[in-house]
């Protein structure tokens, strides 16, 4: 293995005279299916030979900017702002795939960073360097060469001068000189759009951090969604719309949503989010500065333990929650639904759905005399908790682990469709905790009374149209009020008739469409075995 194998590449190419080779000599294109800007076809001979580059490596940073989140005219547009020179960090297709693999993020200060130049040696080093043109220059995670390298670009341009006895100082003050000017660029901004860095701690009386995460479909990377009222993610200052640089002092620009909620899950109890509002971001996109957590303008934000934070006390608090609670209109609450498995039943007795124009898992069709219809479960229920686990940014197949995990009964807190947008409505977070919730419990096959089943916690009172599974009595449909009047001819008299006995005619009358009636999944499996 060579020493620049799978190692990301820092090449410097500075150009050469026009009548040795005009220009830099390669192009840059996108790739289909691929995310990034690639360097194309890389002329023989030319600049971007002698400095490393490769045809279809993909570019990170150009001048040490990370240009994951730019399009091809902005990184052309980058690329010539340097002038006759330009620094292109740069990895090759499998390198790209083993950092991505590891989840590490390529950056030009890393140690292994192999330096690769086209920088052509003085003329009184010219015959000691026969291959000079032919062959770059490099160095891996030589950021000594490259001091060098930079100290020798300047001796070329200027009489060369007796070294200075401690050149070190000068280095250093370069170095804050150049700071200074980068922290004027970011006072540019105004205060309220700066970088915040979040550390955001949970609270044991509220579960989980109180955000959601999201993709925006014009923009790249992740952001944050709603953020619930009173949470230590609101606490710790995180803003809806804001997007995320840095998890826990790791960038994430060019991450998957999952990769990012791994970084964040990760931290445990705690997590560090480095993050810009819209205008913040777009001023430092602009400006073409790359924000970390290291730099001096960066707020430092953190939410307090719970009962100090803003000098509420923890006896204030849960009175404010009370009265929040006593707001609710008694006609909205959530159900936690208890349900528990029956040994002559096979399964809970209903189905999991996403809903295409609402966020979060969705129960669908019930089986009609299962454990989940006399549960308390409803057709078209958006799932908040699934055994006391909120799981409202889950996925489906998470929603249905956790389901299972419960073995042979799990709990599930529920809001049907009119409460779930009376409780946004209100901004309220629903939660199991809450003082209003009603629990239903699937009732033991024992306490089964007459054909009934044995209320449990509320008035609610599930039936099932089949005796075969659970002893429900199905709803009898009602008599005709009297005998319709008949006419002359023997038919019914409609003149005759009120609107309610022109209903129950009409609905005595009315065949039931087969592909609609509510089967439970016992006869579904008898009828199919009859066929």
């Amino acid at each position: 293995m060579s020493d620049q194998e799978n190692k990301p590449r820092l090449c410097h190419l500075s150009k050469w005279p026009d009548n040795i080779f005009p220009g830099y000599g390669f192009n840059l294109h996108a790739e289909k299916g691929k995310a990034g800007q690639y360097i194309g076809k890389v002329d023989e001979g030319s600049p971007s030979e002698a400095a490393g580059l490769k045809e279809s490596d993909r570019i990170v940073e150009v001048n040490g900017v990370n240009i994951g989140n730019e399009n091809h005219q902005q990184v052309v547009t980058r690329i010539k702002a340097g002038g006759d020179e330009v620094k292109l960090l740069v990895v090759d297709a499998e390198t790209d795939r083993i950092y991505k693999e590891n989840k590490q993020v390529v950056r030009s200060d890393l140690p292994e960073v192999v330096y690769l130049t086209s920088i052509r040696p003085r003329p009184d080093e010219q015959d000691n360097t026969d291959d000079a043109q032919a062959s770059p220059r490099s160095s891996v995670g030589g950021e000594e060469d490259r001091k060098s390298e930079r100290s020798e670009r300047s001796d070329r341009s200027e009489p060369q001068e007796p070294e200075p006895e401690e050149p070190e100082p000068e280095i250093e003050q370069v170095t804050a000189a150049t700071k200074e000017i980068e922290v004027q660029r970011e006072e540019e901004l105004d205060s309220e759009h700066l970088p915040r860095n979040c550390k955001i701690t949970k609270w044991p009386d509220f579960q989980g951090y109180g955000f959601n995460l999201h993709a925006e479909r014009d923009r790249v990377g992740q952001f944050i969604g709603k953020i619930d009222e009173d949470s230590p993610a609101e606490a710790a200052g995180l803003r809806e719309g804001d997007r995320i640089l840095e998890v826990n002092g790791a960038n994430i620009e060019n991450e998957t949503h999952q990769q990012v909620i791994a970084r964040i899950k990760a931290g445990g109890d705690c997590t560090t989010m480095l993050v810009l509002d819209r205008e913040g971001d777009d001023h430092y996109k602009s400006k073409g500065i790359t924000v970390s957590s290291d730099m001096s303008i960066v707020k430092q934000l953190l939410n307090q333990p719970r009962g100090v934070s803003n000098g509420v006390q923890p006896d204030e608090e849960i009175t404010n929650d009370k009265n929040q609670e006593e707001d609710i209109s008694p006609d909205y609450y959530p159900r936690l639904c208890h349900i528990k498995k029956w040994p002559d039943f096979q399964g809970y007795g209903f189905n999991l759905h996403a809903e295409r124009d609402r966020k979060g898992q969705f129960i669908g069709q019930i089986d009609a005399g299962s454990p989940a219809d006399a549960g308390g479960l409803k057709d078209g229920d958006r799932i908040i908790e699934v055994n006391g686990e909120n799981v409202e940014d889950d996925s489906h197949q998470q929603v249905i682990q956790r389901i299972k995990a419960g073995g042979d009964q799990t709990k599930m807190l529920v809001l049907d469709r009119s409460a779930d947008d009376y409780f946004r409505a209100k901004g309220i977070s629903v939660n199991g905790r809450m003082s209003n919730v009603k629990t239903i419990t699937t009732p033991e096959r024992s306490s089964q009374v007459n054909g009934t089943s044995t209320n449990v916690t509320n008035n609610a009172s599930p039936v099932s149209n089949s005796s075969y599974q659970t002893g429900y009595v199905p709803p009898k449909q009602e008599p005709l009020s009297r005998p319709p009047p008949t006419s002359s001819n023997g038919g019914v008299d409609f003149t005759k008739l009120s609107a309610k006995e022109m209903r129950e005619l009409v609905a005595s009358k009315k065949k039931k469409d087969p592909r609609k009636e509510n089967t439970d999944f016992r006869r579904k499996y008898d009828e199919f075995n009859k066929l």
